[in-house]
């Protein structure tokens, strides 16, 4: 079971830095494209629980930056901390 939350939490991962490369290539997205562009990323996982987490993790992200002005590493460093709160949340 373990592992299982491992790989989540890696995919969880892999979709904020998609958020954030995303908002770094079009510094002018607002949140709703960044968003449009993680579930793109996200539609090809086939785990529903896990396309849920992806997104939750891109979301708390992009609503940080939103809060403060934070380098993309503290975002990503704030997010993984908050992963088993997240994974929590959706079970």
């Amino acid at each position: 079971m373990k592992q299982k939350k491992d790989d989540v939490k890696v995919k969880m991962i892999s979709a904020l830095t998609e958020a954030l490369n995303y908002r770094k290539k079009n510094p002018k997205a607002d949140e709703e494209a960044i968003m449009k562009q993680v579930a793109r990323f996200v539609s090809k996982e086939k785990n529903e629980d896990s396309k849920i987490a992806m997104i939750a993790a891109a979301s708390r992200g992009i609503k940080m930056l939103e809060r403060k002005e934070m380098l993309d590493r503290q975002v990503i460093k704030q997010v993984m901390a908050e992963l088993p709160e997240i994974i929590n949340k959706i079970e």
